[in-house]
Parts: C-alpha cells; sequence; structure tokens
C-alpha cells in the first residue's frame, strides 16, 4: 500500500471504463473538493471500480447512468457508486455478499 489521492484514482479508473461501454452508458464523476491522500492499493481499488461498472452495465442492460462520487467525512475517506439498473430482487438481499 502507498498514499494515492483518492480523486485521481477514481478518475483515471473511471477514464479507463468509460472508453470501453457503450455510448449508451453515461458515467459521471462527482468529486469531492478535497481530494484526499489514503494508503491504499491502487490496482485492487481499480479492479472493485472496474468490477462494478461491468456489473452496472449489465444490471442496467447496456443503457442508463453510472454515478460514482468521493467524499470524506470526519477522517473517513468514501466511494459510492449508484446506477439506474433494475436493483436487486427482495428475495436476493441475504445473499448477495456471499461469492459467486
Amino acid at each position: 500500500m502507498q498514499l494515492e489521492y483518492i480523486n485521481e484514482v477514481v478518475g483515471n479508473s473511471l477514464e479507463y471504463m468509460n472508453k470501453r461501454v457503450s455510448g449508451h452508458v453515461r458515467i459521471t464523476l462527482h468529486l469531492s473538493d478535497d481530494d484526499h491522500g489514503v494508503n491504499l492499493s491502487r490496482p485492487l481499488i481499480e479492479w472493485v471500480l472496474e468490477n462494478l461498472t461491468k456489473n452496472a452495465v449489465d444490471a442496467m442492460q447496456g443503457e442508463g447512468r453510472i454515478d460514482i462520487t468521493t467524499g470524506s467525512d470526519r477522517g473517513v475517506v468514501w466511494i459510492e457508486v449508484a446506477d439506474t439498473g433494475k436493483g436487486i430482487a427482495r428475495k436476493n438481499f441475504k445473499r448477495v455478499f456471499n461469492p459467486g
């Protein structure tokens, strides 16, 4: 792990993904005014963002919007990913974090 700036990591990762998704999917970044330095593994965070983006595109069936927001609150830095997909069926709520 090393010190990375979250807005830069997220911005670069999504720039990469923007080139790889359908023109019917719009990815919008809402970056915090404060680009906080965080000790993290850049490749792992980029991999997570790539997977979240691919899953969102699948959930939207190739058409919609993905909003990615960064922020911080009381020393905690966060990344939020939201999409216009159909969501998770209620019957799957308990299994959502199980592998596979």
